[in-house]
């Protein structure tokens, strides 16, 4: 799908060639690339944060390897970086967050009302995300 919000969990994925779904993740992004993709404070220090952890990218990486691979990422034309992010607390999203039932749940939440106010579609390995959107159509499972 064009336009896409990577999760975190795909962010990751993509730029670790060592990730269980590199392969996987890095077939979907060649074939959706030319609609563009999204990433944003969340998803950026998300990728920072996992693959400083060994048991995610199944290597220790240093901060500085990270920060390499996610400006190498970024830098690609299809990118676009959200700057503008919504208030977790809007109105408009007390229907996603009425949905939430504990706390790993939340990020999942806000990625979506992120997605939901840029018009975009959120990119996820997680199966789960898909019934706690109350949008069901703007979430991606790449399976």
């Amino acid at each position: 799908m064009p336009n896409a919000l990577l999760d975190v969990n795909v962010f990751v994925a993509l730029g670790w060639s060592n990730h269980e779904h590199h392969a996987k993740v890095r077939s979907w992004f060649g074939s959706t690339r030319a609609g563009g993709w999204r990433t944003c404070g969340i998803t950026q220090s998300g990728f920072l944060r996992l693959s400083l952890n060994p048991l995610v990218v199944d290597h220790q990486f240093s901060m500085k390897m990270a920060r390499e691979v996610l400006e190498k990422l970024t830098a690609d034309p299809g990118h676009k970086f959200l700057e503008i992010l919504p208030s977790p607390s809007a109105l408009e999203f007390r229907e996603i967050l009425d949905r939430v039932e504990g706390h790993r749940q939340v990020s999942d939440a806000y990625l979506l009302c992120i997605a939901k106010h840029h018009h975009v579609s959120l990119a996820t390995l997680d199966q789960s995300i898909k019934s706690l959107s109350p949008w069901p159509e703007i979430v991606e499972v790449i399976s």
